[in-house]
């Protein structure tokens, strides 16, 4: 994966109050993060790859097989984007969109 190459182990904070930061890892953040991961690749109809979280809230950001970027949270599933560039803009400064208008 050329996202994880490129951005692999970088941490950018998120400005806000309380503190937060996403940090780009490849790993499960929870227990259960396999059922939610399938349960989001199933709704969008692609595999789907954890490349990092957020710090605060646990949230798990994904990447598909497509390039689009996910954020798996515990309201929800969101759409970053499908660019890596705007997909961190949009993690970073929001507004975030809901994932269900990139369902199949």
């Amino acid at each position: 994966m050329d996202f994880v190459r490129e951005y692999g182990n970088l941490r950018l904070d998120i400005p806000g109050d309380p503190p937060d930061a996403a940090v780009f890892t490849p790993h499960w953040i929870y227990e259960e993060s396999g059922e939610d991961v399938a349960e989001l690749a199933a709704n969008l109809g692609t595999a789907v790859f954890p490349v990092g979280y957020d710090t605060f809230d646990r949230s798990m950001i994904l990447i598909d097989t497509t390039g689009r970027f996910f954020l798996n949270h515990h309201t929800g599933s969101y759409f970053l984007e499908s660019d890596r560039y705007e997909a961190l803009s949009s993690l970073l400064r929001g507004p975030l969109e809901e994932a269900r208008g990139h369902f199949v």
